[in-house]
């Protein structure tokens, strides 16, 4: 009994630790570390945003297409629908949706798979038309635009809506 609830143990560390370190490791090679993040975002990406987190990560580099979902190209709310998928999250389709899928946050102590948005009007979530998954430091991964790729951005400036959501 001991030696397998020891194996089980096992498994459940290496799927929460190994995201996890890739995580780290990513944001290291974009500057986007502990040291770099402040006190306000040093806190690891843990269970379910860690997946969430590390599934988008692995989508760096595919395309922007509206209105796509994957697998092999994604719009912004596509791209965290599909990742808080992988974490056993449903989400809704769309990013003015997906705002009120979890509890709020203030977007400036988002954690790691914290869904941060972007409005035509930061103070009216109604205007919500884009949607990134933070991952620490102050960025994001996202889908951003048409000619564009998933690719890591700043979860910063104009439009940037005061609360994030929390799925899960």
């Amino acid at each position: 009994m001991k030696i397998v609830t020891a194996a089980v143990a096992a498994t459940a560390f290496v799927a929460v630790a190994v995201p996890v370190l890739v995580i780290v490791v990513l944001l290291a090679a974009v500057g986007g570390g502990p040291a770099a993040a402040g006190p306000a975002a040093t806190g690891a990406a843990t269970g379910r945003g860690a997946v969430a987190v590390a599934w988008a990560l692995a989508q760096l580099g595919k395309p922007y297409v509206w209105g796509a979902t994957g697998p092999d190209a994604f719009d912004c709310s596509g791209l965290t629908l599909r990742a808080w998928q992988a974490a056993g999250v449903t989400l809704p389709r769309v990013a003015a949706d997906q705002y009120g899928a979890g509890p709020h946050v203030p977007a400036r102590s988002a954690q790691p798979g914290d869904l941060v948005f972007f409005a035509d009007d930061a103070a009216d979530p109604a205007t919500i038309v884009h949607v990134g998954i933070a991952i620490g430091g102050g960025r994001m991964v996202d889908a951003p635009y048409t000619g564009a790729v998933v690719r890591i951005d700043p979860a910063s400036g104009a439009g940037l809506v005061p609360l994030a959501t929390r799925p899960g």
